[in-house]
């Protein structure tokens, strides 16, 4: 069974900035592209499994890492999310979906019975914020693994070195609307900020949930 644990100020802080870094901008605006590396120290998109800032000094922590994505859905409908990036050498991806931004954002689907290649999920949603997560195979949300719970709760942290390639990954939206999210303000940043610093200060300690079937073990 896994334990965790609230989220802290800083990690707050670093999801506030990583959410900021990885807002969507594309050329065509019904298509927003994301992609980047794990390895990437520049990746500003990037945090650890429990939320804290990313590291980089194993090949462990490199599995561990995970990028973070935002964007706005102004018109319901349905939503493709496609995959690129294994085939070209990348990592193999756990990617996950989120209603909402910031640490309550709640799970929504991840390609669980789709690993170990190149992901195409196609998803009917309603209107809204979303926060998608793409990590290495086995490192998925506690949200899912439990069956309940939010993005604030982290990762598992189970990413599988042998399965990173060349850390790479990139991946499509293709959305029923043609509106581009913009590059995010200061402003925004500091909405971000303060909001994840709200849901901290109400967070309290949870009791652990029994495990659902998506669980993994811990190494020993």
């Amino acid at each position: 069974m896994f334990n965790r644990r609230p989220a802290t100020a800083a990690q707050c802080t670093l999801l506030a900035l990583a959410l900021c870094a990885g807002f969507a901008a594309s050329a065509d605006a019904a298509t927003l592209s994301f992609g980047g590396r794990l390895d990437d120290p520049n990746n500003k998109a990037l945090l650890s499994s429990d939320l804290s800032a990313a590291t980089f000094d194993s090949a462990q922590a490199l599995a561990n890492n995970v990028a973070i994505y935002q964007f706005d859905l102004t018109q319901a409908g349905q939503v493709r999310f496609d995959s690129q990036g294994y085939a070209a050498g990348g990592l193999s991806p756990y990617f996950s979906i989120f209603s909402g931004q910031g640490l309550a954002a709640s799970f929504v689907d991840s390609n669980y019975f789709s690993t170990g290649t190149d992901f195409h999920l196609s998803e009917n949603l309603a209107a809204g914020h979303y926060t998608l997560t793409l990590g290495s195979n086995q490192n998925l949300s506690f949200a899912e693994n439990y069956g309940r719970g939010t993005l604030g709760d982290g990762f598992t942290g189970l990413g599988d070195p042998s399965q990173m390639g060349n850390a790479s990954y990139h991946f499509t939206v293709s959305t029923p609307t043609a509106a581009p999210v913009p590059e995010p303000t200061t402003l925004t940043l500091a909405m971000l900020g303060l909001a994840c610093l709200g849901l901290w200060r109400k967070s309290l300690p949870r009791a652990n949930f029994q495990a659902s079937k998506h669980q993994f073990s811990l190494p020993a």
